[in-house]
């Protein structure tokens, strides 16, 4: 049996690798990202990594869901050369739209591990196919452990056709780009007239949204109306992660909350006359 030791994140990040951590870890240790700039605490992730003989830490670069970039070179080399006993997991799973990469990097480091998944920019997520990248003593201890059969065929020849065609993938990206500026300039504006939330920067194709002033009870109905969705998480219960969809989905999405700050707007004033 294997040693189970300590599992370090950011708070927030992708709640689905906490999750496994629950089941899998002896504990879970988060640590806060920076308030207003969601910047990662570089020197408090040292300190907990160090605190733990067996550590294993995971960090999304774009972060899911605040949509930055938590790791540039001089971070992530600070982190793995502060704690040198601690496993660092880079998820990609964004990596495409910021079109940056830590792969090359685990030739270097045997304490870096980079996941790859084709389920974003690449289109493929009902496949459920990725790789990992880490140096060759540590991907061999990960293929001792792997399931067989972990990939089935037509997954592997669709995994390796999407990477041969690598122009089609940067248009895809340009176009998502051209697609979330717009939106971003949209909610902007809406922002401008009535301020019930902030936008946060993206390097994804996703915003993270923190409501002010305002309640997702209040919201809720007026998307459900429209057939959208949006997520959320109970952890962080005034904000929205948006996905910018295709164009004619994006409008929509923007309509409603136009609608709704105009409901919303109308209230206001109304409470102030009666007032």
């Amino acid at each position: 049996m294997l040693p189970r030791g300590v599992f370090l994140a950011p708070f927030p990040s992708y709640e689905r690798f906490v999750d496994v951590g629950r089941r899998c870890a002896r504990a879970v240790h988060e640590v806060p990202l920076e308030q207003g700039t969601w910047n990662l605490p570089v020197d408090a992730f040292i300190a907990a990594a160090r605190e733990h003989e067996q550590a294993l830490a995971m960090i999304s670069n774009p972060n899911n869901p605040t949509g930055n970039l938590l790791l540039d070179p001089p971070k992530l080399e600070a982190l793995l050369a502060g704690a040198p006993h601690c496993t660092f997991v880079v998820d990609e799973a964004y990596a495409e739209y910021a079109s940056f990469t830590f792969a090359p990097w685990v030739a270097r480091w045997p304490n870096l591990v980079v996941l790859k998944t084709f389920s974003k920019a690449y289109g493929l997520a009902g496949l459920r196919v990725g790789y990992l990248v880490a140096h060759e003593k540590v991907a061999a201890a990960a293929r001792a452990l792997q399931i067989p059969w972990a990939v089935d065929t037509l997954a592997l020849v669709a995994a390796e056709t999407a990477l041969a065609d690598q122009s089609y993938l940067s248009a895809v990206v340009t176009q998502i780009h051209r697609d979330v500026r717009a939106l971003e300039a949209s909610f902007e504006g809406i922002l401008r007239n009535f301020p019930f939330g902030k936008l946060y920067p993206t390097r994804a194709n996703f915003f993270l949204m923190e409501l002010t002033g305002r309640t997702w009870q209040e919201l809720e109905p007026v998307l459900r109306a429209r057939e959208l969705v949006v997520r959320r998480r109970p952890d962080m219960p005034q904000s929205l992660r948006i996905t910018s969809m295709l164009p004619a989905d994006n409008r929509r999405l923007v309509h409603a909350f136009e609608d709704w700050a105009d409901e919303a707007g109308a209230i206001a004033t109304r409470k102030q006359v009666a007032g």
